[in-house]
């Protein structure tokens, strides 16, 4: 006579012809197994395998993360199990499941679904995980929604009422320029904020004219050793021609720029020096003699650091000797 175990579910048997079951995670069960079985089959086996000899010890919301996050699902799949788990099996997911899908909805360029998934998810009552909330403000970066890149960015680094309140407005640099003055450390949040958070509330700063905010950003970058990415640093450039350009300039450190620098591509790093160097030429019309010089020795010395340390990343720089970049040797002469 077959002894059954107690409090197993008939659902979780690993077999063909799996027989219909009246529990709510039976076809759960089912579509897993068939994902794992064609995972089995492809570059994944061997996750798939390590999953399949978990089968009976995984609770079944434990079962669907592993299955997103070593399967390689697309995003529709993905979904899909999502909304059987939640749905027909009623599991409350993690949100380490919620953030495996949306990274695959990144690979996909699926902004839009991504920031539905996560409002999804807050709606079951799932708090987000700083994953979901960095991969959410990518997504809303991507739609150019920088109102919600920053909300998103006030609750990954933990900001309270009043630094949040300040990064809803948006407005003319001069405008933003004239609010009150916030503690730097408030406007970065706490230890949640990355360096790509960090870049990605930046370029939201930027777009929103926030001069104060963006130089607090940038001190913070390189307080952890890092500078703008590209997006980020076009944007830091568009918003000094717009406004005042010696705050945010001159908050670009030699070691930020080496950073930057270094990090680019060839083509960032033109169109980033190039636009300085316009910037720059700028302010010494408007300002030729504080403001200007003040940028142009920040500068200088960044592209000396340069040339001494790394000279291949600037065409032109000798490497023998320190050189500014060619186009920014007349940045001295102020006679």
């Amino acid at each position: 006579m077959m002894s059954v175990e107690p409090d197993r579910s008939p659902a979780p048997q690993m077999a063909a012809g799996l027989q219909p079951s009246a529990d709510r995670t039976g076809e759960l069960y089912r579509r897993m197994e068939t994902i794992l079985r064609a995972a089995e089959k492809g570059p994944r086996a061997a996750m798939a395998r390590a999953i399949n000899s978990r089968w009976f010890d995984l609770e079944p919301a434990a079962l669907v993360e592993n299955v997103l996050v070593a399967t390689g699902l697309d995003f529709e799949a993905a979904t899909s199990l999502v909304e059987l788990a939640e749905e027909e099996a009623e599991l409350t997911l993690s949100p380490a499941a919620y953030a495996a899908t949306m990274r695959l909805g990144e690979a996909e360029e699926k902004h839009v679904e991504m920031l539905a998934l996560l409002a999804r998810a807050r709606g079951l009552g799932v708090e987000p995980s700083a994953g979901m909330l960095r991969l959410s403000m990518k997504a809303a970066a991507a739609l150019g929604d920088w109102g919600a890149v920053s909300r998103l960015f006030a609750e990954l680094a933990h900001m309270d009422a009043e630094a949040a309140a300040r990064l809803e407005a948006y407005g003319a640099p001069e405008t933003l320029d004239a609010l009150p003055d916030v503690d730097e450390k408030k406007i970065v949040g706490d230890a949640a904020a990355d360096t790509v958070s960090l870049s990605l509330a930046l370029q939201a700063h930027c777009e929103r004219g926030d001069g104060k905010a963006a130089v607090a950003t940038i001190r913070e970058l390189a307080a952890q050793g890092a500078s703008p990415d590209e997006a980020a640093m076009k944007s830091v450039v568009e918003l000094a021609k717009a406004g005042s350009p010696a705050p945010l300039l001159t908050a670009l450190t030699p070691t930020a720029l080496v950073a930057f620098l270094g990090g680019a591509t060839e083509r960032g790093r033109f169109e980033a020096l190039a636009s300085v160097r316009d910037t720059v030429d700028e302010a010494r019309r408007a300002a030729p003699y504080a403001v200007a010089a003040l940028l142009a020795a920040a500068l200088v010395a960044a592209l000396t650091v340069v040339a001494v340390n790394a000279p291949g990343l600037i065409d032109g720089v000798a490497t023998e000797a320190p050189a500014p970049l060619p186009g920014f040797e007349d940045m001295m002469d102020f006679q």
